[in-house]
């Protein structure tokens, strides 16, 4: 699937960039508001989101 600006989409909503390229933007957009040694933590929390027992492991790094 494409957007009007040119942005594709898998059936599954994920888009077509790889997961290198989303994981160097989220460390961009992240370093806005946490720190350093919090970026990559969340990060892999949230690539394994499905594995968590409790979303309180993610909410908690958040302050």
């Amino acid at each position: 699937m494409k957007t009007k600006d040119g942005k594709e989409f898998t059936k599954d909503g994920m888009p077509t960039a790889g997961l290198e390229e989303l994981k160097k933007k989220y460390e961009i957009c992240a370093s806005y508001v946490l720190p350093e040694e919090k970026i990559t933590e969340t990060m892999n929390l949230v690539l394994g989101l499905e594995k968590l027992d409790n979303i309180n492991q993610l909410t908690q790094l958040l302050y």
